[in-house]
């Protein structure tokens, strides 16, 4: 099993900006969900010990009902998350 250069160079910064993402949720107390992450990218999760940290869902809408439920059992207490903003 071989990736070209272009590949793995893909691979890696798509693992950056997926670590600048999960940065930017907890810091907006934001929910992350990702969903239909290609089998590639969660083989790199998984080797870079990632994938424990990401919450991730097999579609769209199964990651949206997870945001969702995350949000309605957050304290009353606490702040409650807030959608994540782009450029924050």
């Amino acid at each position: 099993m071989t990736e070209d250069h272009g590949s793995t160079e893909r691979f890696t910064v798509s693992i950056a900006v997926l670590v600048l993402l999960l940065q930017q949720s907890r810091r907006q107390q934001a929910g992350l969900v990702l969903a239909q992450v290609p089998a590639p990218l969660e083989r790199i999760l998984s080797i870079t010990s990632l994938r424990t940290t990401f919450q991730i869902a097999p579609s769209l809408e199964q990651a949206i009902q997870t945001v969702t439920v995350t949000r309605a059992v957050t304290p009353a207490s606490g702040p409650s998350p807030k959608p994540l903003e782009a450029g924050g």
